[in-house]
């Protein structure tokens, strides 16, 4: 099989703003904390930056939409293994995107 080589995307929005807002509403406690990443998945080494950054204190939108079925509940099981043993939340949005936050952020959905 050949490899498929793929740069993943990240991109870093603050809580505060419009496009966060309309990732399901992660919000800080107290006004302030975690911004909010966004990483567009390409392979399974993306779990090891998703953990990172949760680590840091940050919330991620994981987009799995590029990635084969397989491998994109692969990804989020190791992510979600890695999240969970931090006490961090694991919100599925849907089949291709998932909210990982730290333990001390509020998540409301609407």
């Amino acid at each position: 099989m050949g490899s498929q080589t793929c740069d993943s995307q990240q991109e870093r929005l603050p809580l505060g703003s419009t496009a966060a807002a309309a990732s399901c509403g992660a919000q800080p406690l107290a006004g302030h904390g975690p911004a909010l990443s966004v990483v567009h998945a390409c392979g399974i080494t993306d779990a090891f930056e998703v953990i990172r950054v949760v680590r840091a204190n940050q919330a991620v939108l994981l987009n799995c939409s590029q990635l084969t079925s397989r491998l994109g509940s692969r990804l989020i099981d190791i992510c979600s293994g890695g999240v969970c043993a931090m006490d961090g939340q694991v919100h599925r949005i849907s089949s291709d995107l998932v909210l990982f936050a730290p333990a001390l952020t509020r998540v409301a959905c609407a």
